[in-house]
């Protein structure tokens, strides 16, 4: 499957006002070329956030953010916090959303939004926020400094795909496109801004239902080569009125920057219902290289459309032992032999899904 795929920089929040606008509007959105509004294809949207660098209580900050955005309650949308993540991969299309510090020079811009969609439906399919750190930053409201909390509420709406404004006339909006050092009226969403995301993502998500996926990783994510991860578990739901037939994808993403599908498999999900794929471990293989990989699971409809990702990371290490112990071939060998598991295999990687039971 191939599918033109645009990035697109979301430059926002600068402080340097050197420009004029006219035009007044209660909110924008973001348009692909033909005029199609670019949003995601579900309700839920999960970020992990890799707070180095940034001040102290960054990460309750950031998770107030997309709060605010969550309990707006004529709109159908949340931002899940998916856990911390080491990665800074700022701008990388890998299916995992994030949000980091770094620096990004004194150009004036404090923080910066990088969404990937596709061309020909405006669907959204990823998503990262840098907040640049070449400007003081803080969590307390200080006069001295950018407040995160301020700021992270504006690039979240960037996330659901609300343009910046910059009449004067939209300066007590979360959208406005500037801010000020001890600024926190941002944190706060204005009725218009409001407006825009029940717009894009109002309640019932707009067709009557929503299919999401939801990943319990497993209770240690560190693993030697040579090694087994888990048991770790994934559902879905299915919010519509009538049985929905999906392809459920599992993806390996290495430190590499390679994408590794395990399968790809249809599923049926009852009306209101929820699927749960039972038990599911990988084996690594005793030469895989070390460093931070990726388990995204992405759903799609049976037109290949988007529904929801899910990822949760873990970590390979070289082993300080033999590669795998009887132990480990034993419970692989049990895990094989359970009626009804299921074994999948490629580029080296093995999945085994045992039924729950």
């Amino acid at each position: 499957m191939s599918r033109e795929i645009s990035l697109f920089k979301y430059i926002a929040l600068i402080f340097i006002f050197n420009f004029c606008y006219t035009s007044v509007f209660a909110y924008e959105t973001c348009k692909t070329s033909t005029g199609t509004d670019i949003k995601w294809n579900t309700s839920n949207i999960t970020y992990y956030v890799n707070s180095s660098g940034g001040p102290s209580n960054s990460l309750s900050a950031i998770q107030s953010s997309m709060q605010t955005w969550t309990d707006v309650n004529t709109s159908s949308f949340n931002f899940i916090y998916g856990g911390s993540t080491s990665s800074t991969a700022h701008g990388t299309y890998d299916g995992v959303n994030i949000v980091t510090f770094g620096s990004m020079g004194s150009t004036g811009t404090l923080a910066v939004n990088a969404y990937w969609y596709y061309v020909s439906t405006g669907q959204m399919i990823d998503s990262d926020i840098k907040f640049n750190t070449n400007y003081s930053w803080a969590t307390s409201g200080s006069s001295s400094a950018y407040d995160v909390q301020n700021v992270g509420t504006h690039e979240f709406g960037h996330s659901l795909c609300l343009k910046d404004l910059y009449n004067s006339a939209d300066s007590e909006k979360t959208m406005y496109g500037y801010a000020s050092s001890g600024e926190t009226k941002k944190r706060d969403l204005h009725s218009d801004d409001i407006a825009g995301v029940t717009f894009l993502y109002p309640n019932g998500g707009g067709g009557g239902g929503s299919i999401s996926h939801t990943q319990i990783p497993p209770s240690n994510t560190s693993v030697v080569r040579g090694g087994t991860l888990g048991p770790f578990y994934g559902s879905i739901t299915n919010s519509y009125s009538s049985s929905q037939t999906v392809y459920v994808t599992p993806y390996l993403y290495t430190p590499a920057g390679e994408w590794v599908n395990i399968f790809i498999r249809p599923t049926t999900i009852s009306a209101g219902g929820t699927h749960s794929s039972g038990a599911a471990y990988i084996t690594i293989s005793s030469n895989a290289t070390t460093g931070t990989y990726y388990h995204v699971v992405i759903i799609y409809d049976t037109n290949w459309n988007q529904l929801d990702v899910d990822s949760f990371s873990f970590t390979v290490t070289s082993a300080s032992q033999s590669p795998q112990s009887s132990d480990d071939s034993l419970m692989l060998k049990q895990l094989m032999e359970t009626p009804g598991a299921k074994v999948f295999e490629n580029e080296g990687w093995k999945m085994i899904i045992v039924p729950e039971k």
